[in-house]
């Protein structure tokens, strides 16, 4: 445990931009899961119901 302070305390910028990138890479994939559902939806079921 002291050595995972430690390290939190040499690299604390590091370890913001761990946090941060990985917030951020969480709402694009939660974006993009939106977007795919919605294409789905809309874009993949009109073609397959008019066929």
């Amino acid at each position: 445990m002291r050595t995972r302070i430690h390290v939190l305390e040499v690299l604390p910028d590091e370890a913001e931009m761990l946090a941060l990138a990985m917030g951020v890479a969480g709402l694009l994939a939660r974006l993009f899961y939106d977007i795919a559902a919605v294409e789905h939806s809309s874009f993949l079921y009109r073609p397959l119901h008019r066929a």
